[in-house]
């Protein structure tokens, strides 16, 4: 199949404007600049107009069959026919890429406060030996800090982050969950460490 890299609604008011100027279906073809030659050579050939058009890939199938139409008839008669669904397509078309940006706004912000609430609990997951550690200091006299990976607070808090990003990428509709869900986990327990590294060593106080 051949595609002539125009929208479709571009392409009827084209023909619409060359049967205006008196050009039948075959004229009016070969007076588009953008036409597919294998298009041309198909009716240099011999084929219906019609037919080798059906050579081309349309968004919408019905054009083959609309101007299929104004050709066994008074084309003049289907110019404005062939504007109105012209019209129709451009406004479809409008309404889709809307909604597509709109989809593209929506991703992207969710993907925003992803990233924030994956950092922001993973800290509070990270930090969160330090609240046993006020505890043990008001229970003993003194303060000691824990950090273990494998321990349920910080399970839990892997399971949460975890939660939330598959809730999160479930809304977006993000085909890739499983390998962003590992990513996630990653970054957690990174952000894990790194705080280990910064605070481990401080078991008293």
């Amino acid at each position: 199949m051949i595609k002539l890299n125009i929208p479709d609604d571009t392409f009827l008011n084209d023909i619409a404007t060359l049967l205006e100027e008196g050009y039948n279906i075959e004229q009016a073809i070969f007076g588009i600049p953008y036409m597919s030659r294998d298009v041309l050579l198909e009716i240099q050939l011999g084929s219906n107009p019609i037919e080798a058009l059906s050579l081309v890939e349309f968004q919408y199938p019905v054009i083959i069959s609309l101007l299929g139409s104004a050709s066994n008839a008074d084309y003049r008669e289907n110019v404005t026919r062939i504007k109105i669904v012209a019209n129709l397509i451009k406004k479809r078309n409008e309404a889709i890429k809307e909604k597509e940006n709109l989809v593209k706004i929506l991703n992207r912000r969710l993907k925003i406060i992803r990233i924030i609430t994956l950092v922001t609990i993973a800290i509070i997951g990270g930090i969160a030996p330090f609240f046993s550690g006020i505890y043990s200091f008001l229970k003993n006299g003194y303060s000691k800090y824990t950090f273990n990976l494998l321990s349920p607070m910080s399970i839990s808090f892997l399971l949460i982050n975890l939660l939330n990003n598959y809730f999160l990428l479930s809304i977006s509709k993000d085909n890739r969950i499983s390998l962003k869900l590992i990513i996630t986990s990653i970054v957690l327990v990174a952000i894990f460490l790194s705080i280990k590294i910064l605070f481990g060593g401080v078991v008293t106080f």
